[in-house]
């Protein structure tokens, strides 16, 4: 018997990197689970693993940053498997660093049309369907937006901006028995160690501490982990073990 078992998952990027150790650790615990990427095979490739694995899943194309195609994606969803009880905002994307005097409206613009403007689409294509069932909303934050880190201010500024909303929709969602927090996770890959704000800002990468503030010794071991070291957090504020935790952030940093 999984904790979620029954139940109907979506997760925003959930393809690739933390999105994908999410949706294979939804999987693992019995959830159905819709991966939602910009990219078909990406899509199609994560949803094939979960069924390799003995789970069911389904890939779709959704741009986030599109209500009409969120609106679509969960309608496929609650036909494909009846309902839809889980939801991930993970996916956000953004243009790269930038310090501020340099910053432009695309620079902006994408943060937020990505960020907590889909965030608010996902949120509101779901809530007819978890509104007489009850459901959980997990977000995805992050740590920079109180860390001041250089060249993420339109980032930092999105990701503030979903932990208040998330705040607000837990308050107002509260009575219909959905449960909305945010996840800050701290994972360290190839790909974040080469991102265009690591390579811009390398000082500024290891004050933040991905591999020098985090007290933990075995963080090198479960950064390539995700759906352990994340998955496994989001599990549980996605099952009944965190029935009376709303309007949280949960910093899943090993200690940072």
């Amino acid at each position: 018997m999984g904790k979620l078992d029954g139940r109907v998952a979506i997760v925003t990027g959930g393809g690739r990197r933390i999105g994908k150790g999410v949706s294979l650790a939804l999987a693992a615990e019995g959830a159905a689970v819709v991966i939602a990427e910009i990219e078909a095979e990406t899509a199609e490739a994560a949803a094939d693993e979960i069924r390799e694995r003995g789970g069911r899943s389904l890939g779709l194309v959704c741009d986030v940053s599109d209500e009409k195609q969120v609106k679509k994606m969960v309608e496929r969803t609650v036909a494909e498997f009846g309902s839809v009880d889980i939801l991930v905002n993970n996916a956000h994307k953004w243009l790269g660093p930038a310090p501020l005097e340099e910053g432009d409206d695309a620079w902006w613009d994408t943060c937020f049309d990505n960020g907590p403007k889909a965030v608010w689409y996902c949120c509101k294509a779901v809530f007819p369907h978890m509104k007489e069932r009850g459901g959980r909303i997990i977000n995805m934050g992050s740590s920079v937006e109180v860390d001041g880190s250089k060249g993420l201010g339109a980032y930092a500024s999105a990701k503030a901006a979903i932990r208040s909303l998330s705040r607000v929709a837990a308050r107002e969602w509260g009575p219909y028995r959905i449960n909305v927090n945010v996840v800050w996770p701290v994972m360290l890959s190839e790909e974040s160690s080469s991102s265009p704000w690591m390579e811009k800002y390398p000082e500024e990468g290891q004050r933040i501490g991905l591999s020098k503030m985090i007290p933990w010794e075995h963080l090198e071991k479960l950064q390539k982990q995700p759906e352990k070291a994340i998955g496994r957090s989001v599990v549980y504020l996605a099952s009944e073990d965190s029935d009376l935790v709303t309007g949280q952030v949960l910093e899943v940093d090993g200690g940072m």
